[in-house]
């Protein structure tokens, strides 16, 4: 639009996938990324914005025996933003951030599949400013030091070829609140024939409030999220590749937080937390692969 300086960004990206002996692999990647922004808002008022973010991941998959595989998993990056508009709101941040995680999978005989890990994440930074409360600009300022460790174990049980049900739970705690969360979850798949499954699924998902939602809150304490998904599935395949898929679900959550994200940096950006929320829904997939040039999907 008018007085639009122009958008500027840059992705740079670099990656090796490397084979290792005794069937290890090896993977390493980088990205450093930046954009700004600019623009004229009239009457000498300006709205700029600037972020730099760059980040680096390890993952490495290394067979301990034949029924035994290892995954190790190390990332770090760091963020730094700053954004401002004439009479309206403004911030900077900092932020650095890594994780690890290791887990293992292990065959248990011919019917059991057990998946076991644990993960440790810290966040670090800073970010000040001022934030909108809905009826005018407050101050806020946060100094961020974070760490959330988890654990996770789950199974998953084939008595028979028709048959299949994975049960497992997560156990997540954060230091910035001292909350812990405890996350059940299961899904059962039957093939009473051939060509239809039946599924069904069940589990809870736990979200910790991000540092960006701390500072919007200015002040305000945020619970952790979590919802309850619930989900019921049919498929039935024909010949010549072609396949029905309906799923229907439902999440209950607690404590969401909502926000508004804005496209125009010179909008008020508010955050609401609400004490529950429910979304349904269906999505119906038809679609053909057959063998040949063409393959249709709805």
């Amino acid at each position: 639009g008018d007085g639009v300086d122009g958008v500027a960004f840059h992705d740079l990206f670099a990656a090796l996938r490397q084979p290792l002996p005794g069937g290890a692999r090896l993977e390493a990647s980088l990205l450093e990324a930046g954009n700004d922004y600019g623009a004229d808002l009239g009457r000498t008022g300006r709205a700029t914005m600037a972020s730099r973010h760059g980040g680096a991941r390890l993952r490495l998959e290394a067979p301990l025996d034949a029924r035994t595989l290892l995954r190790l998993q190390l990332s770090g990056g760091d963020l730094s933003v700053g954004s401002s508009v004439t009479g309206g709101m403004s911030f900077a941040q900092d932020q650095a951030k890594q994780d690890l995680g290791v887990s293992v999978l292990r065959l248990l005989g011919p019917t059991h599949r057990l998946n076991g890990g644990v993960g440790l994440e810290r966040t670090q930074g800073w970010m000040q400013g001022t934030v909108s409360d809905g009826y005018g600009l407050v101050a806020s300022a946060l100094d961020y030091d974070a760490a959330r460790i988890g654990a996770f174990v789950e199974d998953t049980w084939q008595p028979g070829e028709a048959v299949s049900l994975r049960y497992g739970m997560r156990v997540d705690r954060s230091s910035w609140s001292g909350e812990r969360s405890v996350s059940p979850r299961a899904s059962l798949e039957i093939r009473p024939r051939d060509g239809l499954t039946l599924r069904g699924a069940a589990g809870r998902f736990v979200q910790f409030p991000r540092q960006e939602q701390i500072f919007l809150a200015a002040g305000e304490p945020l619970r952790r999220q979590a919802a309850d998904h619930l989900i019921a599935g049919i498929e039935k395949s024909w010949g010549a590749g072609l396949r029905l898929v309906v799923e229907a679900y439902r999440k209950d959550m607690k404590d969401p937080i909502g926000e508004a994200v804005n496209r125009s940096i010179e909008l008020p950006e508010l955050l609401t937390r609400y004490d529950s929320g429910r979304v349904r829904g269906a999505e119906v997939t038809l679609e053909q692969a057959a063998a040949g040039s063409w393959k249709w999907g709805f």
